[in-house]
């Protein structure tokens, strides 16, 4: 039997329990051994914890959070110093905490983790009154055939002040997990979730759907980092 791992969100503000409610379901119905934890505080990073979730919310919220007991520098070496690499997903506002490079950022600068190989722009899909839900492109087999329950090549976007990814590095092996077509300001299609190594992100939200496949893709990433040869 294998060791019960942990997988954590990031619960300071957001959808961070519509999270845990997917990896909840997830996590059963692929009768994995994981333990599932609200992380609030630094001491919960350690090597116990194989994945995170960084969920979206107010970019403000999250700088304070990450300022407090140095929560961030705390984040940063936990990614960097455990082995295996832990999976690290931001969705939204994460995102932009992951991205290299961030256009338009909020007023007093915006605290970044980096590691994705990405140029993102800030609330580039407007505002809340803008928000809308749109039929995404699955580009990857293994994304759209990681959970037994659907296996259409598409995912209901969910969109509220979402960042765009407006560019994407050559040459550093970022994946590009869905797209939006037809989206004015945007190339046609573009690229609203991609990986690199052991990180991922996505500008929209994921958790406020039924459809659970980026849920089980990133906790069946967590496990093949974990545990090679599992799955």
């Amino acid at each position: 039997m294998l060791n019960i791992m942990n997988i954590g969100v990031l619960a300071c503000q957001g959808a961070f329990a519509e999270h845990l409610v997917a990896l909840k379901h997830v996590v059963q119905d692929l009768e994995l051994s994981f333990h599932l934890v609200e992380v609030r505080d630094s001491s919960q990073l350690d090597s116990d914890l194989r994945g995170l979730i960084i969920p979206g919310g107010e970019s403000t919220t999250l700088n304070i959070f990450f300022g407090q007991e140095a929560f961030l520098s705390k984040l940063k070496q936990w990614m960097c110093s455990t082995n295996p690499p832990p999976v690290v997903w931001g969705t939204c506002a994460g995102l932009i905490v992951l991205s290299d490079q961030v256009e338009h950022e909020k007023t007093g600068g915006q605290l970044e983790i980096g590691g994705l190989a990405v140029t993102t722009s800030r609330n580039f899909f407007g505002r809340q009154n803008k928000s809308f839900e749109q039929k995404l492109d699955l580009l990857t087999e293994d994304l759209v055939e990681c959970y037994p329950y659907d296996k259409s090549p598409n995912f209901p976007g969910i969109f509220i002040r979402a960042p765009g990814i407006q560019a994407i590095k050559p040459s550093q092996n970022v994946r590009v997990l869905a797209e939006l077509r037809g989206y004015p300001g945007l190339p046609n299609p573009s690229a609203v979730a991609v990986e690199q190594g052991s990180l991922m992100a996505c500008s929209f939200h994921p958790e406020l759907s039924k459809d659970l496949r980026f849920h089980a893709y990133f906790v069946r990433k967590v496990l093949k980092s974990s545990l090679p040869g599992k799955l």
